[in-house]
């Protein structure tokens, strides 16, 4: 049996045990869940390309099955429900509010809490949002709650991140009571002196840019260890790394650092813990304070009571419907989560090997996996031999030709993270003629990704003059 062959019959075992935890749940619409698993579970092929088509159909069913039940909810009960009727779960747990914008989140932060080693000596709380962006924005707004910043004592923030949202919302907080200044590398962290210890540092373990470069965390507790403090506030964006991120890890290395720094970790749930189903917008914010730590309002619980109390007048929670969606023993849980990424860092370090031998139209790749500091990420970066946006217009142009024309389970499209592979070009600034080639990977190891890795290589090989002549029928792609 080929590598290919297995992993699918291994996406089936997957699709049929998500169902099958479901159906355990015994709610309203089992006798949906148990038609679908009886069709996973009947189906085979001789032929790869056609089993994994239908492995990509049941996916899509099980998420449409999610997506009802939050819909369910929504035709049921209005945004500011009646008291007199009760309202539940598809698991049967009660779901009690009076607005929906601050609507709690019981369940969901039930399920985050349980994904958190307990590690000795910290205190921990998760709090969900309906963003990442939006976890990154209730924090930074308790922290100026909290901290209550002057003219002659402002907060310093420094991040030595490259996400350009994250950018951009921290230019909306900079003023003179709240200073940002975000720095190129991390090196320029370890050379502070006590003077410029920032109150809060931003950080990315997997740098969200051009090179996809791994965060040294030894290097950055040892420099901290020589100065003898650290920042009070250190936020780690864990987006790329998912379940991956070693929280046990940065704690132990914390542990020995004078100060008691406080952890605040957040991330997009919407693609690595939902199984690549992308079901509900989703923010997840984790913090860790030391146990020993007096100051008050500055522990794990204090923070989470503040955070929760701003998303419910800001309505940055989630809705009744997404808790609904949520509400499957599969999405969310941890060993689901380190399943789904596991698979996904693996096929994108497989692109990131195949696609690293090209030449021509393929200049180069970048993928944490090839650094000297190891790391997994959920897409690649490829660098073309020439980066204007016609360039990119022609290459992606070419890949829609190829793949719609052979049915491959491959999307143009953004983002990252799902069971099937996808491809896109990023233009970072308008106002350049720049873009940013990227393949991310799904979870799925089947001849789609096989034969987009083909494609890839052929079209690099003849590079652009190549793509003109092989299809001389297709333009460029307009891209903004």
């Amino acid at each position: 049996m080929s590598k290919i062959s297995y992993d699918l019959l291994e996406e089936q075992e997957l699709l049929l045990g998500m169902v099958s935890e479901v159906i355990a749940q015994d709610s309203y619409d089992a006798k949906e869940w148990n038609r679908l698993g009886d069709l996973i579970s009947s189906t085979c092929s001789d032929s790869d390309i056609a089993f994994e088509a239908s492995l990509n159909t049941f996916s899509q069913l099980i998420r449409k099955l999610l997506i009802e039940r939050g819909k369910t909810i929504e035709k049921t009960f209005y945004r500011s429900p009646s008291s007199t009727e009760n309202r539940f779960l598809p698991s049967g747990s009660p779901l009690d509010h009076a607005y929906e914008r601050s609507i709690p989140a019981l369940e969901v932060e039930k399920k985050l809490k349980k994904r958190l080693e307990q590690i000795v000596g910290w205190e921990t709380e998760s709090i969900a949002t309906s963003s990442a962006m939006g976890a990154l924005h209730l924090v930074l707004s308790t922290l100026c709650h909290i901290l209550r910043p002057t003219s002659n004592r402002p907060l310093r923030l420094v991040s030595a991140g490259k996400y350009f949202e994250t950018s951009k919302l921290l230019d909306f907080f900079d003023n003179e009571l709240f200073s940002t200044l975000e720095v190129d590398s991390i090196r320029e962290l370890g050379l502070m002196d006590k003077e410029s210890v920032p109150d809060i540092l931003l950080l990315e373990p997997i740098v969200y840019g051009h090179s996809l470069s791994v965060l040294n965390l030894e290097d950055l507790i040892n420099s901290w260890k020589q100065l003898g403090c650290c920042p009070r506030y250190i936020i780690i964006d864990t987006t790329l790394s998912g379940p991956g991120w070693n929280t046990r890890f940065f704690l132990e290395l914390l542990s020995n650092i004078n100060g008691n720094p406080i952890l605040i970790e957040y991330r997009s749930g919407l693609k690595l813990d939902q199984s690549g189903l992308e079901i509900a917008n989703l923010g997840i914010i984790d913090i860790f304070s030391i146990k020993s730590s007096t100051i008050q309002k500055l522990d794990a619980v204090s923070l989470g009571k503040t955070l929760r109390a701003l998303r419910g007048i800001l309505g940055l929670g989630l809705r009744a419907s997404d808790l609904a969606s949520l509400d499957a023993p599969f999405l969310l849980s941890p060993k689901w989560s380190k399943i789904h990424a596991a698979r996904v860092f693996r096929n994108n370090k497989l692109v990131a090997e195949e696609l690293g031998k090209c030449t021509g139209l393929v200049s180069s790749v970048s993928h944490p996996s090839t650094a000297e500091a190891k790391g997994n990420a959920p897409f690649v970066i490829i660098s073309l031999e020439n980066e204007s946006l016609q360039y990119h217009g022609y290459l992606l142009a070419a890949l829609r030709e190829e793949i719609y024309s052979t049915n491959l389970q491959v999307v143009h499209g953004s983002s990252f993270g799902f069971r099937n592979t996808r491809f896109e070009s990023i233009v970072p600034n308008n106002s350049d003629d720049v873009g940013i080639f990227k393949i991310a990977a799904g979870a799925v190891l089947g001849p789609s990704l096989a034969t987009l890795l083909h494609i890839m290589r052929k079209l690099s090989k003849g590079g652009i003059e190549g793509i003109r002549k092989n299809y001389p029928q297709i333009k460029p792609l307009q891209l903004p």
